[in-house]
C-alpha cells in the first residue's frame, strides 16, 4: 500500500460566512485548487530534496512522490476537502527508511551489502547515468579470483596482481574489502568496495517538514490569488 507522509485538509465553513454571495459560490473551487497546488509545490520540492541529497543514478525514486487532488464535491458535500503527497508502494521502503532513519540490510538471497570505496564512485567507473560499470561490479571484478590459503595474513605486500581485484580484510574480524593494486609497481591498494552485514541509516530527509514548510509559505498567497481570478471570472 502506498504511503502518505503528508495529508493537507481545510474546514472552510468559518471562511464561507465571511464571504458574499460570489465568493461563497467560488469556494470551493478555489480551496481545491489552491490545496491541489500546495500539494504540487511540496511534490516537487521533495523531489528536488531527493536528488540534492542521495547519489541517485536513475530519476525512479524522485517520480515515486506524488499526489491526489483535493475534490471539489467533496467541499461541496462534506464541508472539507484533502490532498495527500505520498511515496509509490515501489519506493515506500526507500523513502521511508531515509524519513525516520533504521538499519538497511541485504537484499533477498544476499549475505552482505556492498559499499562502494571512494574511488569506484568517480565518474570513470559510472556510466552516462550514474550507474557502476558493470565490469567494476564486485561479481565481475571477482569472477577469476581463487581465494588465499586460509588463515593467511594479507598486508599491503601480499595477494594479487597489479590491476587484479582480491580480498582482505581490514583487521582481524573486520569486514572484506575488495581492492586492486594500481601504481608502477603495484605496491598501492586502491579500495573498490567494502561488504558489511547492514547500514545504518540516518534520518536525513525531512519530506513531512518539506512539505508542511511549502504548505506555510504558499496556501495564503494562492488562496487570494485564485479567489481573486475566480471572482473576476463571474
Amino acid at each position: 500500500m502506498a504511503s502518505g507522509f503528508v495529508k493537507l485538509d481545510v474546514d472552510y465553513k468559518d471562511t464561507k460566512r465571511a464571504l458574499d454571495f460570489i465568493g461563497r459560490r467560488q469556494l470551493p473551487f478555489v480551496y481545491a485548487k489552491t490545496l491541489t497546488q500546495v500539494a504540487g509545490i511540496g511534490q516537487l520540492q521533495v523531489r528536488s530534496r531527493i536528488r540534492s541529497l542521495y547519489d541517485l543514478h536513475t530519476d525512479w525514486i524522485p517520480r515515486g512522490i506524488r499526489i491526489d487532488p483535493a475534490r471539489k464535491r467533496d467541499i461541496t458535500s462534506y464541508g472539507m476537502a484533502e490532498s495527500r503527497v505520498y511515496s509509490s508502494k515501489a519506493v515506500t521502503p526507500f523513502i521511508g527508511l531515509h524519513e525516520h532513519g533504521g538499519y538497511r540490510g541485504p537484499k533477498r538471497g544476499r549475505r552482505a551489502i556492498n559499499i562502494g570505496g571512494r574511488d569506484i564512485t568517480s565518474y570513470s567507473y559510472k556510466t552516462t547515468t550514474g550507474a557502476i560499470r558493470k565490469r567494476w561490479k564486485p561479481s565481475t571484478l571477482l569472477k577469476d579470483y581463487k581465494g588465499q590459503t586460509r588463515g593467511r595474513k594479507l598486508g599491503p605486500q601480499s595477494g594479487g596482481n597489479r590491476n587484479k581485484a582480491f580480498i582482505i580484510r581490514s583487521g582481524s574480524a573486520g569486514n572484506p574489502l575488495v581492492v586492486r593494486r594500481r601504481g608502477r609497481r603495484g605496491v598501492n591498494l586502491e579500495l573498490m568496495w567494502m561488504w558489511i552485514r547492514r547500514a545504518k541509516i540516518k534520518a536525513t530527509l525531512n519530506a513531512e517538514g518539506t512539505v508542511r514548510k511549502a504548505v506555510n509559505r504558499n496556501f495564503e498567497r494562492l488562496f487570494r490569488k485564485n479567489m481573486a481570478s475566480a471572482r473576476r471570472g463571474v
